[in-house]
């Protein structure tokens, strides 16, 4: 199921209704291969419930975690309150202006069952020097 319209993924989240979760092997992956530089910041676009963005913060992520839907950010801020060194932001990020997002870039920037083109209109999602771009989807 893909949702592109805001109000088709605030009524999804509204309905405690939500997406596959991260997984073992997803977080291993994650731990080997993209560690947290020393005050690395991280982008989760489309991040949903916040499960990711928590993972992250746990590797020692600063993270922008951003979602265009209230209902998901209201989740998040809920079953994710103890999340450390995450910053819940409401935003398309490809449409809205990106003046809440770090002007420096990131080092890590994921798209976790996001279409891509859906996070790329505005050119807001910028990389670090050496950073990398992560997605995955399921359909």
């Amino acid at each position: 199921m893909a949702y592109v319209r805001r109000d088709q993924c605030d009524q999804h989240y509204a309905q405690d209704r939500g997406f596959r979760r991260v997984g073992q092997a997803e977080r291993a992956l994650l731990a080997e291969h993209v560690p947290a530089p020393a005050n690395g910041r991280a982008l989760d676009a489309g991040c949903g419930t916040g499960e990711l963005a928590a993972y992250l913060g746990e590797l020692g992520y600063l993270v922008d975690a951003v979602d265009f839907a209230d209902s998901a950010l209201a989740r998040a801020r809920a079953e994710r309150a103890g999340a450390v060194g995450v910053r819940w932001l409401c935003l398309d990020v490809g449409h809205d202006d990106p003046a809440e997002l770090s002007e420096d870039g990131y080092d890590l920037i994921t798209l976790r069952l996001v279409y891509p083109s859906s996070a790329t209109g505005s050119g807001s999602c910028t990389r670090s020097p050496g950073g990398c771009a992560r997605a995955a989807r399921s359909w």
